[in-house]
């Protein structure tokens, strides 16, 4: 099935603002499910990772050049089933702010009357 991809981007784990946003997702995991979400965290200088599967350096660096993301900096982008980026951040964003935006997208509101 289609997925939303959450990216998060931090140096590396030590990150004070990706460690914001990943504490965000984890207290709110049945939301986050329930969304067909999964996060892609891309770190400088430790291993990335999509979901539960690490990504190569080469996967870290084309999704980082395909997003416009610079290196050095924390960024966020949220991508729809539509494959088209619905919110892009430089800061850490609230999950209730990511989820209010997802849920008035057309696509979400079929899935929840379909479900």
């Amino acid at each position: 099935s289609e997925i939303r991809v959450v990216i998060a981007r931090g140096a590396d784990n030590e990150d004070a603002v990706l460690r914001a946003q990943q504490d965000g997702l984890a207290s709110t995991p049945g939301e986050f499910a329930d969304r067909d979400m999964v996060l892609v965290t891309l770190l400088d200088n430790a291993l990335s990772s999509a979901g539960s599967n690490r990504l190569t350096d080469a996967d870290t660096s084309s999704t980082r050049k395909a997003l416009g993301i610079r290196p050095g900096s924390f960024a966020l982008r949220l991508i729809g089933k539509d494959g088209s980026i619905k919110l892009s951040s430089n800061t850490a964003t609230s999950m209730a702010e990511i989820y209010t935006l997802i849920d008035a997208m057309p696509m979400r509101q079929r899935e929840q009357s379909s479900r």
